[in-house]
């Protein structure tokens, strides 16, 4: 096994730090601009577009527990969401 050295792990917590830093002023810019509401959205739908990626271009399975269990994120996706757009 590999063990990483301190270069490496230095470069990771550089990453980790500069993608994070990143990713938060992103973030509060894109809350100037839409809803915190339509925002879990997207957050929320995130799985179901991964787990379509995967079956597409990986030909992974996907269980009817995914689908029981999208069928309720969809509707409380869309409950929530009725809030904003009125």
């Amino acid at each position: 096994a590999h063990i990483p050295t301190n270069d490496h792990l230095a470069d990771l917590i550089a990453g980790i730090v500069a993608v994070g830093t990143f990713c938060f002023s992103l973030y509060g810019h894109i809350l100037k601009r839409y809803s915190p509401t339509l925002i879990a959205f997207f957050g929320f739908s995130e799985p179901f577009f991964a787990a379509i990626i995967g079956w597409i271009f990986l030909s992974e399975q996907i269980s009817w527990t995914f689908a029981i269990a999208l069928i309720i994120v969809s509707l409380g996706l869309y409950i929530f969401y009725q809030e904003d757009l009125k």
